[in-house]
């Protein structure tokens, strides 16, 4: 509390210029830390007369404890998601053109670019950030503004938090979008659900378990199995 500026001003408008708009492009920044989870959405509007960008909303919230970095990182990509939606909504009427999500995360930006299917958590999220399939992903690891909002600093006097990147309104001059590749980091989370499916497929399985299978799911079944097994530990199952 005692590092709070004493005011902040605000600019209302988004634009620098009194005239029509030609193009608005929607930028949403996300970073996820131990500390917190930071969002910030800019707007690079362009006219005539030249092109402005400039923030117009922003998000942080306590990073939840026990979570991975790359988890957090995920977090931070929804709550960007979530921010760039509620934006586009608000700017209904304008010609917004395109909308783009950065994190700095490549384990992250792989989880939501993959087609694979992940432990709840990281499902559930990725799951909501693809339903905005008009969202391209990219990485920007130097310059994030979000990190203000999860790291803590002081946004007074930071051009960075109040319009972004410079590189922005060039796109030549945008970082290079990775190519991500699968690493023990992004398979961690889909490694144990492989090994249980594998483990349950069906082998010259015994007619018993055969018929559990065709009756229940399989999820559903590996749980009476594996309570079966703590509750009787003599109990055996056929090898096969």
């Amino acid at each position: 509390m005692q590092s709070l500026p004493t005011e902040v001003a605000v600019p209302r408008s988004i634009t620098s210029f009194q005239e029509p708009l030609q193009d608005v492009e929607l930028h949403s920044f996300g970073d996820g830390g131990k500390l917190g989870v930071g969002a910030a959405v800019y707007a690079v509007v362009r006219q005539e007369s030249g092109t402005t960008q400039r923030l117009v909303a922003a998000k942080a919230c306590l990073a939840k404890g026990g979570l991975s970095i790359p988890r957090l990182e995920l977090v931070a990509g929804h709550m960007a998601t979530n921010l760039l939606t509620n934006m586009r909504s608000a700017l209904e009427g304008l010609p917004v053109s395109n909308v783009y999500g950065w994190l700095d995360s490549t384990v992250a930006l792989h989880w939501i670019r993959g087609n694979r299917e992940f432990k709840q958590f990281v499902q559930n999220r990725v799951r909501k950030i693809r339903a905005q399939s008009d969202i391209e992903w990219r990485v920007s690891s130097k310059e994030n503004p979000a990190d203000l909002a999860s790291r803590r600093g002081s946004v007074n006097g930071s051009t960075l938090w109040w319009n972004g990147p410079k590189w922005l309104v060039n796109r030549e001059e945008w970082p290079p979008n990775p190519v991500t590749l699968a690493c023990p980091a992004t398979e961690v989370k889909a490694k144990t659900e492989r090994e249980v499916l594998s483990l349950a497929q069906p082998k010259n399985s015994d007619d018993r378990v055969e018929e559990v299978l065709e009756k229940c799911e399989l999820k559903y079944a590996l749980r009476v199995i594996a309570w079966v097994i703590g509750s009787y530990p003599t109990a055996r199952l056929p090898r096969n």
